[in-house]
């Protein structure tokens, strides 16, 4: 038996999407957060991994997350947007996450299946499984980055993206080493060195409130990865290698190592190429050279 657990990313999920592609591994449970949600979700209800993977990618090349409610662009279209966003919508773009993951929602599932969502009405991070009768809706909750998309509703109370909480799925990785048999396989959207981690996320180091205000997110983001990372090392193995065997189980951390930037509003078809092929380069250096 073999686990999967995938990391929030963004379009950068295009990298854990390479990085599987490569490790070429049959898993009977797969976890994730945020994109790694509905990388984990199209897993399970799939019996085959290359395909899968595939189909994801084909469909990443051509098809963004979010969509502008106007066809307006500049400045011009901006301001419309954030109008809509404020006054209808609540938030800046129309998601396209549905869509994306009906595919492979419709189909029977095969897998046990993990995906953590953050409920801002209690401020607390929740895992739903593949029992829970709303977790399609976790699904898209998961990768629901706040500010972006809106919030989903489960149960009269509203959910967001788990990154808000973790960038690796922490709790769930946790509990299936504790609780189940198994090795693991890890896969990481984000290099850990905090240079590389930025240059995934911005492309300009000029000043102004706003810029200021996202590379404080990042900043945030990058901590909470770290944070994540220091967990699993208490818990499986210090430090966290690329393989790990522990005992007879064997732990695979596969992160990449480079930083390519992609805008996740609206990521390039070269782009997503980039970095599918840098997730596979980065599992082969990582894995097959130990």
């Amino acid at each position: 038996m073999r686990a999967l657990f995938v990391s929030a990313g963004g379009d950068h999920g295009a990298i854990a999407l390479g990085m599987i592609h490569t490790l070429h591994s049959n898993y009977t449970h797969v976890g994730g957060i945020s994109a790694g949600a509905l990388i984990a979700a199209a897993m399970a209800h799939s019996d085959n991994t290359q395909k899968c993977v595939e189909s994801m990618y084909a469909t990443m090349q051509h098809q963004s997350a979010a969509k502008p409610w106007t066809a307006l662009t500049g400045t011009v279209g901006a301001v419309v947007n954030v109008i809509f966003a404020v006054v209808f919508r609540r938030s800046l773009y129309q998601s396209q996450l549905p869509k994306f993951a009906k595919p492979y929602l419709s189909k029977p599932l095969r897998k046990t299946l993990q995906v953590g969502a953050f409920n801002t009405n209690t401020a607390t991070y929740h895992t739903f499984t593949q029992s829970d009768k709303d977790i399609d809706s976790a699904i898209i909750a998961s990768a629901s980055v706040p500010g972006i998309f809106t919030p989903i509703e489960i149960r009269g109370e509203e959910y967001v993206d788990g990154a808000v909480a973790h960038v690796l799925p922490v709790n769930e990785i946790i509990d299936y080493w504790n609780n189940r048999q198994g090795d693991i396989d890890i896969v990481l959207c984000y290099p850990t060195d905090f240079k590389t981690f930025m240059q995934c996320q911005m492309q300009t180091q000029a000043h102004s409130l706003h810029l200021d205000m996202e590379k404080y997110a990042y900043e945030v983001l990058w901590n909470t990865m770290l944070r994540d990372i220091r967990v699993l090392e208490t818990h499986l193995a210090n430090p966290l290698l690329p393989v790990n065997r522990i005992g007879k189980r064997t732990v695979r951390f596969v992160k990449p190592t480079q930083g390519l930037y992609s805008d996740f509003r609206s990521p390039s078809k070269a782009a997503i190429e980039r970095m599918f092929k840098h997730g596979q380069d980065a599992a082969r250096l990582e894995l097959y050279q130990q």
